[in-house]
């Protein structure tokens, strides 16, 4: 079974974020494993929704994401499953390479991602294309968990 999961999540989408977060905690808990949790911040979005209200964007995004910290953290120590938590901020860059690095010094054998069929395209970062170049660039399998999926445990 697996051992270390790698979970890419997106804290701004709040539905597909903790429908990933369920997903993963239930594999993890099922099979023994340990997770990493991964989310990105793209800094040029970040600025651009800064810039049109004054700043007041940047500190509710710091908030949210200890918040998001805290939470991943707190629920590692509830179900009694080791949990690494990673907010990365980019700029303009390419998240696949940095993903990657992240899959090979972890030893990930599972990658878990939210989707969404609404837009037609995985979320935020995560884009058709990203999809694309991570499945192309390592065997590990990859797991798209929709919004309205069903958790093991349910």
């Amino acid at each position: 079974m697996y051992k270390n999961i790698y979970v890419l999540v997106d804290i701004q989408s709040t539905d597909i974020g903790s429908s990933t977060l369920d997903e993963a905690f239930a594999l993890a808990k099922f099979s023994g494993a340990k997770l990493k949790v991964k989310h990105f911040i793209k800094l040029e979005e970040e600025i651009q929704g800064s810039i049109m209200d004054g700043g007041i964007h940047f500190m509710n995004l710091e908030k949210k994401v200890q918040w998001f910290i805290d939470g991943v953290h707190d629920r590692g120590l509830r179900e009694n499953i080791h949990v690494e938590v990673d907010v990365e901020k980019t700029f303009h860059g390419d998240t696949t390479g940095i993903v990657l690095n992240d899959l090979k010094n972890w030893d990930a054998d599972l990658v878990i991602m939210g989707c969404s069929h609404k837009l037609g395209s995985i979320l935020h970062i995560f884009s058709d294309r990203f999809i694309e170049k991570l499945s192309n660039k390592t065997r590990l399998p990859i797991l798209l968990v929709h919004a309205c999926s069903k958790s093991l445990n349910q």
